[in-house]
């Protein structure tokens, strides 16, 4: 099931699915890059970072409308703030 679907479903067995890694992902233990295989957890970290931020950019920064010229003040209601209260880790995992 994929995180979107997860999510949806929302309340603690879908945070608990998410952060217990139940929802079927698997953890990269190599990669193969250039010819090269790479089994080094820090290498394959590394490149894994040095990856994500340059496919924004070149995948999908041309498919957003850059003609919209709203500000997110636009979107806001007249109340424009809000708290947080601290909260602990059970009463997170209590969630319905």
């Amino acid at each position: 099931m994929n995180t979107l679907a997860i999510l949806e479903r929302g309340g603690k067995t879908a945070i608990n699915e998410l952060i217990s890694g139940k929802s079927g992902k698997k953890s990269v233990t190599s990669l193969k890059l250039n010819g090269l295989s790479l089994a080094n957890p820090t290498i394959l970290s590394n490149e894994f970072n040095n990856h994500f931020p340059t496919i924004g950019p070149a995948k999908f920064a041309e498919k957003v409308d850059s003609s919209n010229t709203h500000s997110f003040l636009d979107y806001l209601t007249s109340d424009k703030q809000f708290k947080l209260r601290p909260t602990t880790a059970n009463k997170v995992f209590t969630l319905e």
